[in-house]
C-alpha cells in the first residue's frame, strides 16, 4: 500500500518537474518550462517518453509513491496575460488548452485554490 495518504507537493529547482496532490488520490505533475513565444495552435503534445520521465523521477525522489497511474494529459503553458491580470479559462483558439496565467508573485497563497479550479475546469475539457 502506499503510506503516503495525501503526497506531498514537492517542486524540484534542477529537473523543474512538479507534483501537487489534488486530492481523492489524484496528483498533478508537470515540468516548468521557460518558452514565450508560442503559437498556440502548434501546441507540442506532452509525450508518452515525457510522461514516464516525470513519473520515473518521482518514483525514486518519492520511493513510497509507486502507484502513479496517468488517468488524463493536459498540456498547458504559463504565460503573462495582455489584461495582466489572473485568469483561468480555456483558449478560444486552441482545443483542449487551458490558460492559467497571471499569478504570478502570489505564491502558494493562491496556488492550492487555482489549482482546484484548473484541476475542475481540466477534467471537463
Amino acid at each position: 500500500g502506499n503510506p503516503y495518504e495525501t503526497p506531498p507537493i514537492v517542486i524540484d529547482d534542477i529537473s523543474e518537474y512538479y507534483i501537487k496532490p489534488m486530492g481523492n488520490g489524484a496528483v498533478l505533475m508537470g515540468k516548468v518550462i521557460d518558452e514565450w513565444d508560442l503559437d498556440l495552435k502548434k501546441i507540442p503534445p506532452f509525450s508518452a517518453i515525457d510522461e514516464r520521465k516525470i513519473i520515473d523521477f518521482f518514483n525514486k525522489k518519492l520511493p513510497n509513491i509507486n502507484t502513479i497511474k496517468v488517468n488524463k494529459k493536459v498540456v498547458g503553458y504559463d504565460l503573462y496575460t495582455p489584461s495582466r491580470q489572473g485568469e483561468i479559462k480555456l483558449s478560444p483558439i486552441a482545443k483542449n488548452c487551458l490558460f492559467v496565467s497571471g499569478f504570478s508573485g502570489q505564491g502558494f497563497k493562491l496556488a492550492p485554490e487555482i489549482s482546484k479550479k484548473a484541476s475542475k475546469m481540466s477534467i471537463a475539457i
